[in-house]
C-alpha cells in the first residue's frame, strides 16, 4: 500500500537533510511538494496542516525550517486553491504568523480569490476580522490587513454602521444587485495609487458584465449621495472601495461618466479621515476634467 500524504509527509520533515543552506533546503522542499501531485484544492489542504504543525512545532530547528521552505512554496503557486473550510483554517492560522516575515499579503490574495469564487459564509466573518486586526500589531501585517478589510466590506455577515464610514449605502444596495456587481467589487484593488495592468486587465470583463452606462448611472447616484451628506467619513476600506470605483473610469468609453465624476468632485471629507480620502482625490486627480 503506498503513504498516504500524510506519511510522506512525516517521513520528509524528520529526515535529515543533506542541504547545508537555504537555497538548496528551498529547492528540495519544492521539489518535494511537486513529486506529491496535489490538486489546487488539495495544496490548499496541505498548506493548512503546515500552517498548522508550524505554530505547534517548538523552537527553530531542521524541522522548522523544513515547515516554512514548504508554505512558502506553496504560496507562491498562483493555482493554489482553497475550499471552506481550508479558507477559513488559513484565516485564522495567519494570526499566528503576525510577527513573521511571512508572505501574508499574497496568501491573503489567493483566499480572497477563493472566497469571490465560493462567496460568504457565517463562519469566515470572525476569522476575517482577526486578520483585520493584523494591521495594528506589525508593519509586517499591513497588506494582509489591508486585504482582510477589503473582504469584510464585501462580506454581507459583517454589521458596519453608517457612521462608521459613508460607503455603507453602497453595501446596502450592492445586497439588492446582480452577482456582475458583487463579482466586480471583489476584485479588490492593489496597493497602489494607479491601477495595475493585472488589475485592468481583470476588471475590463467585470464592467462589461455590469456594461458601463448602468456603472456610471449608478456610481452617480452614490457620488450625488456623499456630496449632498458632505463632509462624509470613509474607512479604510471604504476609501479603497471609492478607489476602484474611479479606477474603473480607465475603462470607459471617452467623454463617459462626466456627471459621475463632476458628482465626486463635491464630495468633501471629515477631518478625521482625511488622510485616508487621499486615496480617493488622488485617484480623481489623475482624471481628465471633461
Amino acid at each position: 500500500m503506498l503513504p498516504s500524504v500524510a506519511e510522506r509527509l512525516q517521513q520528509f520533515v524528520h529526515a535529515n537533510s543533506a542541504t547545508r543552506d537555504d537555497r538548496s533546503l528551498r529547492t528540495e522542499c519544492g521539489r518535494f511538494v511537486r513529486d506529491l501531485r496535489l490538486s489546487p484544492s488539495e495544496q490548499g489542504l496541505l498548506l493548512v496542516q503546515l500552517m498548522r504543525a508550524y505554530t505547534n512545532h517548538c523552537g527553530w530547528n531542521p524541522q522548522a525550517a523544513k515547515l516554512w521552505q514548504m508554505m512558502e512554496y506553496l504560496i507562491r503557486r498562483p493555482q493554489l486553491e482553497f475550499d471552506r473550510q481550508s479558507a477559513q483554517d488559513c484565516l485564522t492560522l495567519l494570526p499566528h504568523f503576525v510577527e513573521c516575515c511571512f508572505p501574508s499579503e499574497t496568501l491573503a490574495v489567493l483566499i480572497a480569490k477563493s472566497i469571490a469564487r465560493l462567496g460568504y459564509w457565517p463562519g469566515l466573518t470572525p476569522a476575517l476580522e482577526d486578520v483585520y486586526e493584523m494591521r495594528r500589531k506589525s508593519s509586517r501585517s499591513q497588506g494582509a490587513g489591508r486585504i482582510a478589510g477589503l473582504l469584510l466590506w464585501n462580506d454581507p455577515n459583517k454589521n458596519i454602521q453608517a457612521e462608521e464610514c459613508a460607503t455603507t449605502l453602497i453595501r446596502v444596495e450592492l445586497e439588492t444587485l446582480s452577482t456582475a456587481w458583487r463579482a466586480l467589487f471583489l476584485n479588490l484593488t492593489p496597493w497602489k495609487n494607479d491601477p495595475t495592468t493585472p488589475w485592468l486587465r481583470s476588471a475590463r470583463p467585470l464592467l462589461a458584465e455590469v456594461q458601463p452606462e448602468e456603472f456610471s448611472t449608478r456610481v452617480e447616484r452614490w457620488a450625488e449621495s456623499f456630496a449632498e451628506r458632505s463632509p462624509v467619513k470613509v474607512s479604510a476600506p471604504g476609501a479603497e472601495v471609492l478607489k476602484s470605483l474611479l479606477w474603473h473610469f480607465d475603462l470607459l468609453p471617452p467623454n463617459s461618466g462626466v456627471r459621475a465624476l463632476s458628482a465626486f468632485r463635491r464630495v468633501e471629507y471629515q477631518r478625521s479621515c482625511s488622510r485616508l480620502a487621499e486615496k480617493v482625490s488622488f485617484a480623481l486627480a489623475r482624471l481628465p476634467r471633461q
